[in-house]
């Protein structure tokens, strides 16, 4: 996971750590510990991000899109590649 990816989605769509906190069910301490890197939220909580910030998750799993979106497809659910590894 990439915490600044979760700053900058936030950012770019207008919406404060504050209504981030309210659209989660969370604390607003807690969006900033997740932007800060202090803690790191479950791959649950990512997608619930991901979803409010209307971003693809794989935006926020890497620095690099196409890492974060190759991460995503060897753990998918739908296939069972990296489960037998």
């Amino acid at each position: 996971m990439n915490p600044e990816k979760i700053r900058e989605a936030r950012k770019q769509k207008g919406i404060t750590q504050e209504k981030l906190s309210e659209m989660l069910g969370v604390k607003r301490s807690v969006i900033s510990k997740y932007e800060t890197g202090l803690i790191t939220p479950s791959i649950h909580q990512m997608e619930k991000i991901a979803s409010a910030l209307d971003v693809p998750l794989s935006q926020l799993l890497s620095q690099n899109e196409q890492v974060g979106a190759a991460y995503l497809e060897y753990f998918s659910p739908d296939t069972n590649e990296g489960r037998s590894r």
